[in-house]
């Protein structure tokens, strides 16, 4: 009972840190931050995050995602034993990019500088908004960090969307933008990659890609 109760404590410190990243998070997606970053950034990022910048001006936002879209080379891999070319989260406001806090920090770390996740299937509730994972780059280095598994938003969606049990898609405005809701979903090849479960995802980048 005491080991358990001094875990209530570490808990709480974490869980704080993991809502004060969600909201963050939000605040990045309106273009007004900027994520953390584990390694240095493919040119592309910085496409992706000035098309968030831009808010309603369409035209910007699209020539900025047009730019990275361009600039983005196809990394493939293989999860819970299937192959693909390719993957992308299915927000294009994301592209090729996996979300995630740790160290308290929310990063945006592209697939092309991952090497491999190991992610348990879920247990909690809270594996519905944060999931638990290892992640190693292709330097070697390895963090112990939390993926998000619901879309930024999700929290004043419909039932089914806040708690995961489906994902909705808003095209626009603009030709460039599809909006995700609800359960995070990578799109492949080898067809759609659900993060509530993914248990192991390898990816076929050198370490140098992306520079």
């Amino acid at each position: 009972c005491a080991r358990r109760a001094a875990k209530y404590p570490q808990e709480a410190r974490l869980y704080r840190e993991l809502v004060r990243c969600e909201m963050f998070r939000r605040t990045v997606f309106q273009g007004e931050q900027r994520p953390g970053f584990l390694l240095p950034q493919p040119v592309w990022v910085e496409s992706l995050l000035a098309a968030l910048a831009c808010h309603d001006d369409t035209g910007e936002v699209d020539k900025h995602r047009n730019t990275a879209l361009e600039a983005i080379t196809d990394t493939g891999g293989q999860w819970n034993g299937g192959a693909f070319d390719w993957a992308s989260d299915s927000d294009s406001r994301l592209g090729p990019v996996l979300e995630l806090v740790t160290g308290g920090v929310y990063i945006r770390l592209p697939f092309s500088q991952i090497r491999s996740l190991e992610s348990p299937q879920p247990a909690r509730l809270t594996d519905l908004l944060w999931k638990p994972v290892n992640i190693t780059l292709v330097n070697g280095d390895t963090h112990g960090a939390w993926l998000f598994t619901r879309y930024s938003g999700s929290e004043s969606a419909s039932d089914a969307l806040r708690l995961c049990r489906e994902t909705a898609w808003q095209d626009g405005p603009g030709e460039t933008t599809v909006r995700a809701l609800g359960q995070k979903v990578w799109l492949t090849s080898h067809g759609d990659i659900s993060l509530l479960d993914m248990a192991h995802c390898t990816f076929h980048a050198q370490e140098n890609d992306g520079a």
